[in-house]
């Protein structure tokens, strides 16, 4: 079951109640979803921790963990999850998606969550374009958990850098000079790269690269225009950079991408 994305599905399931308790190592990822119940939750030698649904969380390589229901009489939790591994799955890793370092998120709006969930399930299980559309899948409901901590870090961001950020996303292909604009803030360009960062949970180039990477991604879905129109529209004048810079955010080449969006609309 290897994509175009270097992305293997091993197993899945939604058990709705659940009592069962884990306690392991593992050499893939597993992202898990207790949509209601309690359970309890612990990684390596870190204190148990007690989580209440809607609550996800994702177990990696390199660490050792339990969570469950000790004891079959302390009730069920409503629990979904899907194993995977691959070059794929470590880049959406690498690159933020998901934050090893806090691998419990409580979800916002899990009646969303459930069901991007229950979708992806149900595809695994008859994979009618294959397991590419899967892939995208997955990579939609880890962006759903990235995307909520996002926001509540943007929502106590400064100000000035919100306004700044809203006007980026807007217009990504402008021709941003990020030392320049803290300077209109009057700020060292230290101290506007420690806001950003802070709201943001990345430096203000690579959320520039990102703004204009999804925006490439909306016009590839657009087949009367070429790749060089797509470049220059993102900001780009250089079609080999854009090239690159696409390939190194979303993991596969605009061509194959374009190829693929323009496959599953059909």
């Amino acid at each position: 079951m290897t994509t175009f994305f270097d992305i293997k599905f091993l197993h899945w399931d939604h058990r709705p109640e659940c009592n069962a308790w884990i306690s392991k190592s593992f050499d893939y990822y597993v992202l898990d979803f207790a949509e209601s119940g309690t359970l309890q939750f612990r990684v390596d030698d870190s204190s148990a921790v007690m989580l209440a649904g809607p609550v996800a969380w994702l177990t990696f390589p390199g660490h050792y963990f339990q969570f469950g229901k000790l004891n079959n009489n302390d009730g069920n939790w409503n629990h979904r999850y899907v194993a995977f591994h691959g070059p794929f799955a470590d880049e959406l890793v690498k690159r933020g998606i998901f934050n090893p370092a806090s691998p419990v998120i409580p979800i916002n709006n899990p009646v969303r969550f459930k069901i991007a969930f229950d979708e992806l399930l149900n595809y695994l299980s008859n994979p009618v374009w294959g397991m590419d559309r899967a892939a995208n899948m997955l990579e939609g409901l880890l962006l759903q958990l990235h995307e909520q901590k996002q926001q509540s870090q943007f929502e106590a961001m400064d100000s000035r850098i919100k306004k700044l950020v809203e006007k980026v996303r807007q217009f990504p292909a402008g021709n941003w000079d990020f030392m320049q604009e803290a300077k209109k803030l009057s700020l060292s360009y230290s101290h506007f790269r420690k806001l950003f960062h802070d709201g943001m949970n990345q430096s203000p180039t690579l959320f520039l690269i990102g703004a204009r990477m999804e925006l490439a991604a909306r016009l590839l879905k657009e087949p009367q225009l070429t790749l060089t129109e797509i470049a220059e529209r993102c900001g780009y004048d250089d079609i080999y950079y854009f090239n690159k810079s696409f390939k190194q955010y979303h993991s596969i080449s605009p061509g194959r991408y374009r190829k693929q969006v323009l496959i599953f609309s059909r």
